[in-house]
Order: C-alpha cells, then structure tokens, then sequence
C-alpha cells in the first residue's frame, strides 16, 4: 500500500475514532496537505466553544522585563495572543508572518504576545532571536495559561477584538495573517478608535458570570512520551503510517490521534497481516458497537 493511501485512510480512522467529522471527505478525494486537516480538525472542535467567549485574564512577565496583564489592554487594543513551542515546526513556520503584521500595524492599536509552552530561558531566547522577532514574548510557566484557554496543541493563536471576547481561536499555523486577521482588524481598530471598546469593569463583569466552555476532547498534538511501545510487525506497520497533521511517522508522533492508533495497535495481533487488512481491523476497532 503507497504511503499515500496510508495517510488517507489514516484520515478515516480520526474520523472512526470520533476525531471530526469534517475530514470524512479527505478518504475519498486525494489526501489533502497534513496542515489543512489540521486546521479543518481544529476549528471543528475548539473554535465554536471559544468564539464569542470573554477570554481569562492573566499575568504574564515578558522577557523584556515588563508585565503583560490582559485586562489592562482590554477594550483598548485588539489583542493576539500566540502560544508556541520552540520545538513546534508550524511555530516556526509561522513565525514571519507574525512578524511582518506586527511591524505593519506598528502604530495602531494592536498587542500581539508570543506565549511560550514553559520552555528554558535560553532556548526562548535563541528562538527569538534567529527568527528576528521584535513583539513581545514571555514564557508560560508550569503551563498555566495554556490551561485557563484549553490549549493542548502547538501553535494555537487568540484573536480578542474591541469588545473584550474571542473573535478567532485557531489551531495550526497561519499561512497568511494579513487573511487570516485584516478583516476582524479593520472593524475592531475602527471601534476602539471611536472609543466604543468595552470598558474593563464590564468585561470583568462578563467574565464572572460567563460559564466557562466546556473543554472538548482533544486529539492534538503535545509533547509528551509515549506509554505504550509497539514492537515487531506492529511497530513495523506504525512506522508506515504517516500522521495526517505532521507527517511523521505514528512511532515518531505523538499527537492524540497517534496515541490513539498506538494503543489500539498494541491490543491487536497483526502478524502476517496486509496493511489492508490492518487498517481495516483498525477501523472496525474504532466503531461504536
């Protein structure tokens, strides 16, 4: 079976394990880019929950030695916030574009805040500085913030417009940020340029009596290790099979979906097995009796 079909048909298995609907229609039209079933993926389960939410204050110390507190730029500026991880491809990739949007809106009333995934000091610094990036970042210790907005995969970036709530919350990288943020942009500059931004008592207001979205169960990816090895043919045949969302190869990721195969793999006897006929018991496994 072609690394191909493979990734196809690994595509139908996130959807058999309950992973999203919206990738069912990568199994019968050829295999989209990894990216875009990422962020099919993505919006599917966490943009909905977050959109139109007040998003959880926080305080965060920049590496510059100042203080980002969310609250204190509420209603006064259109906020971005980027969570990254140094070690995360898409990050990096995604990284000049930030950067070229921030140096174009220098002036208007924009913050836009690179959150790292509790990394060293050394290592943020490094990043920052072979990517050439001027806006401002800190370093999410303990992984806090990450935790009050239900992230769980790298890089995800918040847009919160003039009134105080969640306009965008996107998982992946963004190609183009001039598409992905010009047109919220424009309406909430205008309004907090006519000083119609909601004040920080009403959204302090808001956000206590907001009941908090209910975290979805997440597929994405994370850096953890793996519990379970596979060894022999099924270790074999995990190294066949490419995530749909990075490419890598099952025994290499470690995202959710991966996890998920991993596990259900290690229950199965696929001696002498076609791929075919492994995929096949993998989706079988992965219904719903």
């Amino acid at each position: 079976m072609s690394p191909r079909r493979i990734q196809s048909v690994l595509t139908l298995v996130a959807l058999t394990l309950g992973i999203g609907v919206a990738v069912f229609h990568a199994f019968f039209k050829p295999a989209p880019e990894p990216r875009d079933v990422e962020n099919i993926m993505s919006y599917m389960q966490e943009s909905a929950r977050w959109q139109g939410m007040y998003p959880p204050d926080f305080s965060l110390p920049l590496r510059n030695g100042e203080v980002f507190q969310l609250s204190d730029h509420i209603g006064r500026e259109v906020i971005i916030l980027n969570f990254f991880a140094t070690w995360c491809g898409p990050c990096k990739e995604e990284m000049p574009e930030f950067q070229e949007y921030y140096r174009k809106h220098k002036g208007s009333p924009l913050v836009l805040v690179g959150i790292d995934a509790d990394e060293k000091p050394d290592a943020v610094k490094r990043f920052w500085r072979e990517l050439h990036l001027t806006f401002p970042v800190g370093i999410d210790t303990n992984g806090t913030i990450a935790e009050l907005y239900g992230v769980r995969s790298y890089p995800t970036t918040v847009f919160i417009g003039a009134d105080g709530r969640i306009a965008l919350f996107q998982i992946g990288s963004i190609p183009n940020a001039d598409v992905a943020f010009e047109p919220l942009m424009k309406m909430h500059t205008d309004l907090i340029k006519k000083k119609r931004g909601i004040t920080r008592a009403n959204y302090e207001k808001g956000l206590s009596n907001q009941v908090p979205p209910m975290a979805a169960h997440s597929y994405s990816s994370k850096k953890d290790e793996k519990d379970i090895k596979l060894v022999g043919p099924a270790h074999a045949f995990a190294e066949r099979m490419k995530c749909p969302s990075c490419g890598k190869s099952v025994n290499d990721c470690n995202c959710g979906l991966c996890n998920k195969v991993t596990e259900r793999l290690s229950t199965m006897d696929v001696t002498n097995k076609t791929d075919d006929e492994v995929l096949e018991a993998l989706l079988m496994k992965g219904k719903n009796p």
